[in-house]
């Protein structure tokens, strides 16, 4: 690697190799300068440099080389994963994505990241830069990928009461939104499982329900049935005794085949949002009453490993949370009573 060397105006100056191109028929060596201030920091912006292109051929920019890389791992990506993934192509990286991968900095992907936190949140920059990472370790693979982001931002889990659940019911005139809401907080189902059960998936002379498969979309927008992402999302359930009359009124007319709803995950979130905005209560979302069942299992002491597995969970981190919230609102109650207690005894 060439010495570094003092300019003029007295900062230092280096020139390192980064790649040879074609012109004109002849290969020609091009080089990056660096300059700074002092000879140690010119001297390590150039060794990063060269850390980080050992290995690198691909003069792919990094709209191309996920181009590239989706088209490679289209039959493999879960539709989900997929559809994220052209989403992410198609919509993120507004500052590098012309960058070629063998001239892209660590420098220049922070100062993206720097801009792009003022409109996503921490936990999205971390799935798309992650992506990023994906594709550099198949096209740049001894580029070492240093970023910072900001720090997550707890979001708080809503889980609604028994009252509010109860008047969602009242006002709900679709037997099949009614259902749906049903079996996500009596049984913990998520929106795609919902839509993807089938009238063979229920056994009457056993009460179970066997969730098998989720209906999710693909990137050309259509809904399709596939297996689960994780072995605990393939589970065996107990019907509560209260779903039996309203699950077999659903399958009366059905085949063993055929799907008891017919709706999908979209179209049972909008008629939702329909409902809750006609009562008041838009803060309780669809996968709220998920967080119901959860907090439901632990305030009846229902031991973490059964209710993983009712969930669909293959951790308990999820549980810790609605748990944590369920102890928060307890202390709450707790110190009401005591209050109003002190209040009546005290307080002439």
């Amino acid at each position: 690697m060439a010495q570094a060397k003092k300019t003029k105006a007295g900062t230092w100056t280096i020139l390192v190799y980064s790649h040879t191109e074609t012109i004109d028929g002849k290969e020609k060596r091009i080089y990056e300068r660096f300059t700074a201030d002092k000879k140690s920091e010119v001297v390590r912006m150039a060794e990063d440099f060269k850390a980080n292109r050992k290995g690198q051929t691909t003069i792919l920019t990094v709209e191309q080389a996920l181009q590239n890389y989706i088209d490679m791992k289209r039959n493999i990506l879960s539709p989900a994963t997929l559809r994220s993934y052209i989403n992410i192509h198609k919509n993120r990286f507004p500052t590098i994505r012309n960058i070629p991968i063998n001239k892209l900095t660590n420098k220049e992907i922070q100062a993206e990241v720097n801009i792009e936190a003022t409109r996503y949140a921490p936990k999205t920059l971390r799935n798309t830069y992650g992506v990023l990472s994906t594709i550099l370790g198949v096209y740049a693979p001894y580029f070492q990928l240093r970023i910072s982001y900001p720090a997550n931002k707890a979001e708080e889990i809503v889980i609604p009461t028994e009252q509010e659940i109860k008047l969602l019911l009242d006002h709900c005139k679709s037997f099949q939104l009614s259902l749906a809401m049903k079996i996500a907080f009596g049984m913990g189902l998520r929106r795609s499982e919902i839509c993807a059960l089938k009238a063979s998936d229920i056994d009457f002379n056993k009460n179970q329900i066997k969730v098998q498969r989720a209906m999710v979309k693909t990137p050309e927008k259509k809904w399709i049935l596939k297996t689960p992402k994780t072995k605990a999302g393939k589970r065996t359930l107990a019907i509560p005794d209260f779903l039996i009359p309203d699950l077999k009124q659903a399958v009366q007319v059905k085949e063993p085949n055929d799907l008891i709803f017919s709706l999908n995950p979209e179209n049972v979130s909008n008629r939702y949002m329909r409902l809750v905005a006609k009562i008041g209560i838009n803060h309780i979302t669809f996968h709220a009453l998920r967080h119901y069942h959860a907090s439901m299992m632990l305030a009846n002491n229902v031991p973490s490993k059964y209710a993983m597995k009712r969930m669909g969970h293959e951790s308990d981190m999820m549980l810790k949370r609605v748990y944590q919230h369920t102890m928060e609102n307890k202390e709450k109650e707790v110190t009401q009573t005591i209050n109003t207690y002190l209040s009546n005894a005290f307080l002439q």
